[in-house]
């Protein structure tokens, strides 16, 4: 006959304890890792973007530069022979004082995260920058 404050069924308890214990530390552990390792991918996207963008920029100011009518373009890329998959829209601006100008704006296709890259450069043949946010 056992008694009523018998061990052997601590045993068990404490056993189903530790494993529970340990299960928590472990997810936890894992978790944070995840959400660490998910966090350098962001990073990395918004720098690889980020570059596409500029890159973008810097091949339509190449090609603007070299059309014979730099007003009349509207669109340019993408550049697969470059993997620049980023379209550059062209739109003649103007102020005030009717300085005429060429506002690019370099957007890359979905599932992009970050927002078109502008630049504003003069008038052509010159091209200069003139803006940057």
């Amino acid at each position: 006959m056992r008694r009523a404050g018998s061990p052997d069924g601590f045993v068990l308890v404490a056993v189903l304890g530790g494993l529970l214990i340990v299960g928590a530390v472990v997810f936890a552990l894992l978790f944070a890792v995840t959400l660490e390792a998910q966090a350098a991918r962001a990073a990395q996207a918004a720098v690889v973007e980020r570059a596409a963008l500029e890159g973008a920029l810097q091949l339509a100011l190449a090609e603007l530069a070299a059309h014979p009518d730099p007003l009349a373009v509207t669109s340019l890329g993408p550049w697969a022979a470059l993997a620049a998959d980023a379209r550059v829209a062209v739109q003649p601006v103007s102020d005030a004082e009717g300085t005429v100008g060429l506002r690019l704006e370099a957007a890359l296709p979905p599932p992009a995260r970050r927002r078109p890259a502008v630049l504003v450069v003069s008038a052509p043949p010159g091209l200069e920058r003139l803006w940057r946010p």
